[in-house]
C-alpha cells in the first residue's frame, strides 16, 4: 500500500485520522505506523525530522516508550548530522 512516491500523502491522511479519534488504543497504533512508515520511507530529513516533531508534540502520551526513545535517538542523530 504506502511506497517510496506516496508515503508523504499516506502518513498525512493517517495524521488526519488522528485528529479525529478519541480512542487511545487507535492513537497509539497510528501513532507506531506513522512513525514506522516515516522511518522506512522518508524521502529527505527535513522531512523527517518534521513528521517525526509533529507526531511527539501530538501524541507522544499515546506512544510506547520504546518507540518514543527510538524517534528521539532518531531526530537527535539525524539533527547532528545535518549541522555538520
Amino acid at each position: 500500500m504506502t511506497n517510496p512516491d506516496n508515503s508523504a500523502v499516506v502518513i498525512d491522511k493517517l495524521f488526519k485520522f488522528m485528529k479525529t479519534t478519541t480512542d487511545i488504543y487507535v492513537r497509539r497504533e497510528l501513532a507506531t505506523q506513522i512513525s514506522e512508515l516515516a522511518y522506512q520511507y522518508a524521502p529527505d530529513r527535513f522531512w523527517y525530522i518534521e513528521c517525526m516533531t509533529k507526531l511527539l508534540l501530538r501524541s507522544s502520551k499515546y506512544m510506547d516508550p520504546k518507540i518514543l526513545q527510538t524517534i528521539i535517538v532518531d531526530v537527535i542523530g539525524t539533527s547532528k548530522h545535518l549541522l555538520k
